[in-house]
């Protein structure tokens, strides 16, 4: 069988994430990290996933009783791996009042960001049928729980952080480390927002508007209104 060969640029991006994921968040703790990584698993894997109307949590059999996540994430985490077409600001809104100050609005913004991490890096693993990552020990210590002073809800229905750009680089603005880590993946993976304007510019083996075209149909799949 011959060997898949890698740009190292993804090989590092990948690594850098992983790595981030066993330490402590803005929000969460590098245990609850590390867990939300291990429930995105058990809801892609699930052979029993239940439809968007339905909150996993409320499944019998279907969540582990002891996960140290609280249901709202738990089900939060099903929800966005799954049926991420579905979502809708009451849904939104459930979540985060369910959620007994355990998943504030940052605390779920955090939560979007290691889902969608996740979900990258696995789906990738699994479209070219090699191994996912092991996931590192969580390290010790504490969120950091730091807000921007200019973090306000303004076109999202989180906090954000007002700047130059689109709003879908925005929406994780309310948590700088969220939006950190959507850099590496997508300086790696897409286009670094540095050469968002340059339509003419080659990509590693892709034109421009070949990598549009691929970005354009994947997001047409995941039902992405954006």
């Amino acid at each position: 069988m011959t060997a898949l060969l890698f740009r190292q640029d993804l090989l590092e991006a990948h690594a850098a994430v992983i790595d981030r994921w066993a330490k402590p968040g803005t929000w969460w703790t590098a245990a609850e990290r590390v867990a939300i990584v291990e429930e995105v698993r058990q809801a892609r894997d699930s052979t029993e996933t239940p439809p968007p109307w339905v909150a996993a949590s409320t499944v019998d059999g279907l969540i582990d009783e002891n996960h140290q996540l609280p249901a709202a994430a738990v089900d939060a985490i099903w929800r966005l791996t799954n049926h991420p077409g579905t979502l809708t600001a009451e849904w939104y809104e459930g979540i985060v009042q369910s959620g007994a100050g355990e998943m504030t609005p940052l605390h779920y913004t955090e939560l979007v960001g290691v889902v969608s991490q996740a979900n990258c890096i696995d789906r990738f693993a699994d479209a070219l049928s090699i191994p996912r990552a092991t996931l590192h020990e969580p390290a010790e210590g504490q969120p950091t729980q730091l807000v921007p002073d200019e973090a306000a809800v303004r076109n999202h229905w989180v906090p954000t952080v007002e700047s130059a750009g689109p709003d879908v680089l925005k929406a994780l603005s309310g948590v700088p480390e969220e939006n950190a880590a959507l850099d590496i993946l997508s300086d790696a993976q897409y286009i670094p927002f540095a050469e968002m304007g340059n339509l003419a510019a080659d990509r590693n083996s892709l034109t421009r508007m070949q990598v549009e075209l691929v970005a354009a149909r994947t997001s047409k799949l995941n039902e992405c209104f954006y």
